[in-house]
């Protein structure tokens, strides 16, 4: 089965398609305010007259390059097109206000990839799941909020809550369909999405920050940095790539997680177990290469 898809999908025409696809999604997500997910939505009809196995291909290209393309609006502007990015910008806009900008989108891009590879194995491999896998993760789950807590619980718990009590805007699936909390504003009977509110939390942060700066640009400089010094550099932190790529395989088939929890996962996981625990906030590659 798997040697019947990998020869399929080794052709001219699907290899354009894929490309096509993951060109149009790092677009996508590069844009802050548009995600994978709307990439995917407005290319859906596209899809209508493909063959089912080509439509897939189009739409899964087009959500992979939105979730590394979040990170190029994340390292030059400060404000993460996508939320998986949003641990990418805090080191990689630090790194790129110096002047490096190339080696922090060479490292997000190449660390990216591997992490992408990596999945790919997992799903084809450890999948599908029962109902006991299933329940597992699921109460795997809510162990993850102890890993993003940092040094200050109580905000932690406090963002925890916040997150929670956002979710209960729009209609409720278990109660009929039942309103809650949109104080008859139509626009928040489908909720509110994590996307527009962690842009607003970044894009308002970086416009008060910028305001209040005579000048504030990225650095001028020959930047130098090639793909291949960043390619040794990844090499030499295999533990940290490979441990990394797991923690977000593994918190990524949680349900109720995702790639932007299982990015803070790691990122956080990274500092605790770095040597340059002190460097993170202003220009670490590692809190570039983990999340």
């Amino acid at each position: 089965m798997i040697s019947e898809i990998v020869s399929s999908i080794f052709n001219v025409n699907t290899l354009v398609l894929i490309f096509a696809g993951v060109a149009i999604g790092i677009v996508a997500g590069a844009i802050p305010g548009l995600n994978g997910p709307i990439g995917v939505a407005l290319l859906l009809p596209f899809t209508y007259s493909m063959t089912p196995a080509n439509g897939l291909l189009l739409l899964g290209s087009i959500y992979m390059g939105a979730t590394y393309g979040g990170s190029i609006s994340g390292i030059l502007l400060n404000c993460p097109g996508t939320g998986e990015a949003a641990c990418t910008t805090i080191e990689g806009n630090a790194i790129a206000m110096k002047g490096r900008y190339k080696k922090a989108l060479y490292l997000s891009i190449l660390s990216s990839g591997f992490g992408g590879i990596v999945g790919l194995l997992g799903m084809i491999f450890f999948t599908p799941f029962g109902p006991a896998e299933m329940f597992l993760f699921a109460l795997a789950g809510l162990t993850i909020v102890g890993s993003i807590l940092g040094k200050s619980p109580a905000k932690g718990f406090f963002a925890v809550f916040f997150g929670l009590l956002i979710s209960t805007v729009g209609m409720d699936a278990l109660t009929a369909g039942v309103a809650r909390l949109n104080f008859d504003i139509p626009q928040l009977m489908g909720g509110i999405n994590v996307i527009p509110v962690s842009v607003g939390l970044f894009a308002i942060t970086e416009m008060l920050t910028l305001s209040n700066r005579e000048s504030d640009v990225l650095a001028s400089g020959n930047d130098d940095t090639t793909v291949w010094s960043v390619v040794v550099s990844l090499i030499k932190k295999p533990i940290l790539l490979i441990k990394s790529a797991i923690m977000g395989l593994v918190v990524g088939i949680i349900p109720g997680t995702g790639g932007a929890i299982a990015s803070f996962v790691a990122y956080g996981e990274a500092k605790r177990s770095s040597k340059n625990a002190d460097n993170f906030g202003s220009g670490e590659p590692e809190g570039i290469i983990a999340p």
